[in-house]
């Protein structure tokens, strides 16, 4: 540390034009950054929607809601489920860690919910992926 006080008393216009240059470099890089109010990024979060007639939401989340959450634990990069569960129709939010490829997320779920879809009781299964914008 004495040292470094040693070459900025004894070379005073050195330090000067060396601080003026880190400040000058600072500014012409952060001139330089890219500033976007609207990133381009990718939600990662799948829904899946199940109709199956007109069951009762209680229905609805007992025969297939539970079952949708155990068939997805084997989905790698899963964060959180959450269900609405409405008269003859049941929609899964799933959402993935943000450095989850979403794509391959996307081949993972339906996949797993492949069994529900094989049901001859379910009208139809949909799994997509949600974008909020």
């Amino acid at each position: 540390m004495e040292a470094l006080a040693r070459v900025a008393t004894h070379r005073p216009v050195a330090v000067t034009v060396l601080a003026v240059v880190v400040v000058v470099l600072g500014f012409v890089s952060w001139r330089g950054l890219p500033l976007d109010l609207l990133p381009d990024i990718e939600s990662p979060t799948v829904l899946i929607s199940v109709s199956s007639g007109e069951r009762p939401a209680v229905e609805m989340e007992r025969l297939y809601g539970e079952r949708i959450e155990q068939l997805l634990f084997t989905v790698r990069g899963l964060r959180a489920i959450s269900q609405i569960a409405r008269s003859g129709e049941l929609i899964s939010r799933v959402t993935f860690d943000w450095d989850t490829d979403i794509d391959f997320a996307l081949v993972e779920v339906n996949k797993a919910v492949a069994p529900i879809a094989a049901d001859t009781d379910v009208d139809e299964v949909r799994v997509r992926r949600f974008d909020p914008r």
